[in-house]
C-alpha cells in the first residue's frame, strides 16, 4: 500500500521527483543498479484494484523508513506500455505490487476479452472452502495487447495550417538498437487520431496505413468548418478519403474518416 501520492510522468525517462513511500506485508526491497534496471530489475505495479487502471515501472533506489516501509526513488514510470492509461496522479492509499514471479498472470483465450469470469481468491494455505477466501467477478479486455500510444508529436505553424508529426512505438521486439526502425508488431498499421479546439472535439479519424516509414505526417486546415488532410512522407499515393463538414482537400491524402 503506497503511503504517499505518485503524481504521472514522463515513459522513457527517469521520473527523479519526490520518492513514493510504500509499505509492504512482508518482503525487503532493494536498490539496483540501473544497468539491473534496464535488465529488467525491480519491475512493480501500482493500481486502485480494478481490473484496468494499472501502471507498471521500475525503481533503482530503495530505502528503508521503517518496518516494511521503503522510500522507492529513480523510477522509470509507464513501462509495457501502461503510460495510456496511467492517472493524473496516484492518490495515497493506492495498491502496490511486486512483481518478482510470484504473481502469475491468469491465462485467458482472445474469445474470453470482454466475458465476464468468476474467481475465489485468498490464502494459497487455505482451502477454497475457508472463509478468509472471497468472490470476484470480473470482465478483462487486454489493455497489455493494446498498441503503444505514438511519441515525439510535434506541431508546426505555417501560415494557416498546423502540421503535425510523430514516430509509433512497436509493442513487441521493440529493444533492438541495431535496426534502422521498429518492427510494426501489428497486423495493420492504423492511427486514431483527434483534433480538438478548447473542450469541444471537433475532427477524429483513423488513418490505416499499409506500407511507408514509421513518422507519420498530419496536416489540420483551420477554418470555420474542421478539416483536416493526413499524408505519408512518401509518394505513393493510397484510396481517396472523404471528411464530414467538407471534402478531403487534398487528393495526396487517402484514408478514412471517424467523427
Amino acid at each position: 500500500m503506497t503511503q504517499t501520492a505518485l503524481p504521472k510522468a514522463s515513459a522513457g525517462i527517469y521520473d527523479l521527483g519526490p520518492a513514493l513511500r510504500v509499505q509492504l506485508i512482508r518482503r525487503d526491497l532493494q536498490s539496483v543498479s540501473t544497468e539491473q534496471i534496464l535488465g529488467g530489475a525491480n519491475l512493480v505495479v501500482i493500481g486502485d484494484g480494478s481490473a484496468h487502471n494499472w501502471e507498471v515501472f521500475q525503481f533503482a533506489q530503495a530505502e528503508i523508513i521503517d518496518a516494511d516501509t521503503f522510500d522507492l526513488s529513480l523510477r522509470l514510470r509507464g513501462q509495457s506500455g501502461t503510460d495510456g492509461v496511467t492517472p493524473a496522479v496516484w492518490p495515497e492509499g493506492s495498491i502496490f505490487v511486486l512483481l518478482n514471479g510470484v504473481p502469475e498472470q491468469i491465462e485467458l483465450a482472445s474469445s474470453a476479452r470482454g466475458v465476464t469470469q468468476h474467481f475465489r481468491y485468498g490464502p494459497a494455505t487455505r482451502p477454497l472452502g475457508d472463509a478468509s477466501y472471497q468472490y470476484r467477478t470480473e470482465a478483462f479486455s487486454g489493455i497489455g495487447l493494446r498498441p503503444y500510444s505514438v511519441v515525439h508529436l510535434r506541431g508546426e505553424v505555417r501560415g494557416g495550417d498546423v502540421d503535425l508529426t510523430w514516430i509509433r512505438r512497436a509493442r513487441v521486439g521493440g529493444d533492438n538498437w541495431d535496426t534502422e526502425d521498429v518492427p510494426l508488431s501489428e497486423a495493420f498499421e492504423r492511427y486514431l487520431c483527434g483534433c480538438s479546439k478548447t473542450a469541444c472535439k471537433c475532427v477524429s479519424w483513423l488513418c490505416p496505413i499499409q506500407t511507408g516509414p514509421t513518422q507519420l505526417q498530419c496536416r489540420l486546415l483551420t477554418g470555420q468548418a474542421p478539416r483536416a488532410s493526413m499524408w505519408h512522407k512518401c509518394p505513393k499515393p493510397m484510396v481517396k478519403g472523404r471528411w464530414q463538414g467538407s471534402p478531403c482537400p487534398s487528393d495526396a491524402f487517402r484514408g478514412a474518416q471517424r467523427s
